[in-house]
């Protein structure tokens, strides 16, 4: 793992890697808060709720070992990842329904970020192939089940009016954003700061780089502000052909690495001398 492997950009990369410091913890949270309402749901909401935990636990595995790579890469981010567990435990202080409440504002803003890398292969055209596959292959996973948790929200809520449902999770997808989108800002420049920037220089180029015309930030507000439609729902956007796209995507890329091994191996590279393997 290159220090700056996205494009060689040290700002793109702060941006992917304060994403995948919080990860681990984040999906471990959202699998908790699903965990009681499986006894709660009927027996096809409840596989789709196992197959949900099922991939996030694969997420969290693999962002654990990309946040080694980070530390491997001469990275240090032990203050930012101790503001995350503080948040967690804040946050599983909450009853059930309001952790499963504070999941759908979480899930929603993964299921547009995924949408867009998955829409717009620029934010990660020259990264590193391996870290490629894995940022392709979860934003693929985390359209799959971009609605299970609002879903099993709505079974929870099937008691509320229209009205209370709408002013509750809106009020609940506020205060997740402002978490989310300042938590992640300070991680940027912690991380950027690392690489030379001043505090005032890091949150300048952070800015550039989401709010430039194709920036990542610019083009998630339309879908992130979709969220405060009266008649929301995550397939509202119906974005599985992405599915599609994201795994032959993937498919692409271990088939050239499948095919760059075959080749090594058949001529025997490893033996040649460095220029010659180079």
């Amino acid at each position: 793992m290159g220090r700056h492997w996205v494009s060689g950009d040290p700002v793109a990369t702060a941006f992917f890697n304060s994403l995948s410091i919080s990860f681990p913890h984040a999906e471990i949270y959202m699998i908790d808060s699903l965990k009681p309402w499986r006894a709660h749901v009927s027996d096809s909401m409840r596989k789709e709720i196992n197959l949900f935990i099922q991939q996030e636990l694969n997420h969290s595995r693999e962002h654990v070992a990309f946040n080694r790579g980070m530390i491997e890469a001469g990275f240090e981010f032990q203050p930012v990842e101790k503001d995350i567990i503080k948040l967690v435990k804040e946050l599983n202080m909450r009853s059930d329904l309001e952790r499963l409440q504070m999941t759908i504002c979480m899930e929603h803003l993964t299921a547009i970020i995924s949408s867009e890398l998955l829409s717009d292969d620029r934010h990660l055209a020259r990264a590193e192939s391996e870290l490629h596959k894995l940022w392709i292959w979860h934003a693929t996973e985390e359209i799959e089940h971009k609605a299970v948790a609002y879903n099993v929200w709505l079974e929870a809520t099937k008691d509320w009016s229209d009205l209370r449902r709408w002013a509750s999770r809106c009020l609940y997808f506020t205060i997740i954003s402002y978490r989310f989108f300042s938590n992640r800002l300070s991680a940027q420049i912690y991380l950027l700061q690392q690489d030379g920037y001043s505090k005032s220089a890091a949150f300048f180029a952070m800015m550039r780089y989401g709010l430039r015309k194709d920036g990542l930030l610019r083009r998630l507000a339309k879908p992130w502000a979709a969220f405060y439609k009266v008649n929301f729902h995550p397939w509202s956007v119906d974005d599985r052909h992405l599915i599609a796209a994201g795994e032959s995507q993937f498919t692409m890329v271990e088939n050239i690495n499948d095919s760059a091994n075959k080749y090594a191996k058949k001529n025997d590279l490893s033996k040649q001398s460095d220029n010659i393997a180079a």
